[in-house]
């Protein structure tokens, strides 16, 4: 299984400064590396040059129709050069791997729900892939580029019709354990949790996943992640302990 990892820098429309956006790789590959992830398997796209312990990014052409697609056009991209032939897990910068875990056990594309309650049934974060799964990801591609929708409507969109839905496994909320509806997902999740999902550089997501500041007062992040998110992001959040 592969760890593959997207940094899209826009100056325009990104909301992440170069500064911030280098934390957040910064702080991806050497988490990853403390969990268990071989350097030869963290994949880094990004379009600049870049290279952090021992991970070299492979420079791919993003289509700047949908900034948030960003992930879905690398993974289409190297699906079209041949460049895929084993699993994958492609997740956002602020998706973060508390430990170590095997690849978990999905049809052609595994990903996780938002909620009973949302809108929107897929969440984009953090979604594993086969090699099978090249006609999904370019049919999602396409659809982002040509109807200029958000990359989660497009899954709801594709992942939810009768073609496709049948090659898709709906996976354990651990894999995306993110702050909205978070008492229904922390609640059915495997713990512990694997991956939590969370912007360190806002208060509220700190907060809810550091602190263990939620609705049920638990933390999704072990000692060791927390150590090394402290260490990158104290800059940009002063936290307290206090509600």
């Amino acid at each position: 299984m592969k760890n593959m990892i997207v940094a899209n820098f826009q100056s325009r429309k990104n909301a992440y400064s170069f500064t911030l956006l280098e934390t957040y790789v910064k702080a991806q590959i050497e988490n990853s590396l403390e969990v268990g992830w071989a350097a030869k398997d963290i994949m880094l796209l990004t379009n600049f040059d870049y290279e952090f312990m021992g991970v070299e990014a492979q420079q791919v052409s993003f289509d700047d129709t949908c900034l948030t697609g960003s992930k879905t056009f690398a993974v289409n991209e190297l699906f079209k050069k041949g460049c895929l032939d084993e699993e994958l897990w492609i997740h956002d910068l602020d998706a973060w791997q508390n430990m170590w875990f095997d690849c978990p056990r999905f049809k052609d594309m595994g990903i996780c729900e938002h909620g009973e309650h949302s809108p929107i049934r897929f969440g984009g974060s953090s979604v594993f892939y086969r090699p099978a799964a090249k006609n999904i990801v370019a049919v999602v591609s396409f659809l982002l580029s040509n109807k200029k929708i958000r990359e989660e409507p497009a899954l709801h969109r594709i992942l939810s019709a009768p073609a496709y839905e049948h090659r898709v496994t709906v996976l354990d909320y651990t894999y995306n354990m993110g702050c909205a509806f978070f008492p229904e997902r922390y609640l059915k999740s495997d713990k512990p949790i694997r991956v939590s999902h969370f912007r360190p550089d806002c208060p509220c997501g700190m907060k809810r996943h550091l602190l263990g500041q939620n609705e049920l007062n638990v933390k999704t992040v072990n000692e060791r992640l927390e150590r090394l998110i402290r260490r990158y992001f104290d800059v940009y959040v002063t936290l307290s302990n206090e509600a």
